[in-house]
């Protein structure tokens, strides 16, 4: 081979070389950019999914104790209009959360959140004054829909907890003390 042999050579080789390393670092930069956008949209759609856990979380157990506060009826009327408007915006509250479960909640909490709101309904036929209803009867009606809604608080903590990596807990330990 001869000296300009050589070059061509070399030269060849260099242009191989930086062929083959631009195409490759192409290649892997397209798959790191691929990967970290889906990595980023994984992240993103987590995070609204946990937003939604915290809000109906907080939203439901708000429902529980204002349902605690109407039901039965405070002793001073004055104080029965704001604890009735007071429950019903907690109620409203917690049926937006339930308005866009079936995009984040699993299965089981879907059906027993709809349970709850049929439960609701069938309260509300009953609290229409067409019929007398004496307070023991409303405090049993007011125990059953808050059994209900605090089923859905814990299953909504133990979806979220098992999605975070944490230990997990179970409904004896999630119940607090029952308020007749």
């Amino acid at each position: 081979m001869t000296m300009d042999g050589n070059i061509a050579q070399v030269l060849a080789n260099i242009i191989v070389g930086v062929v083959v390393g631009s195409i490759s670092a192409w290649v892997a930069g397209s798959l790191g950019v691929r990967h970290g956008v889906e990595r980023a949209k994984r992240e993103r759609a987590f995070d609204r999914r946990l937003d939604w856990y915290e809000q109906t979380f907080k939203a439901f157990n708000k429902f529980i104790l204002k349902l605690n506060d109407v039901v039965p009826p405070p002793p001073l009327p004055d104080e029965l209009g704001r604890v009735v408007t007071e429950f019903a915006a907690a109620a409203v509250e917690a049926r937006n959360c339930v308005d866009t479960a079936p995009v984040y909640a699993e299965r089981k909490t879907l059906i027993e959140m709809r349970r709850l709101f049929v439960e609701l309904g069938r309260s509300r036929n009953l609290l229409s004054g067409q019929q007398k209803i004496e307070t023991s009867d409303l405090v049993i009606k007011k125990n059953a829909i808050a059994d209900i809604a605090s089923g859905i608080t814990c299953e909504l903590a133990m979806s979220i907890r098992n999605q975070l990596g944490l230990d997990e807990i179970t409904k004896e330990e999630f119940k607090w003390e029952k308020s007749s």
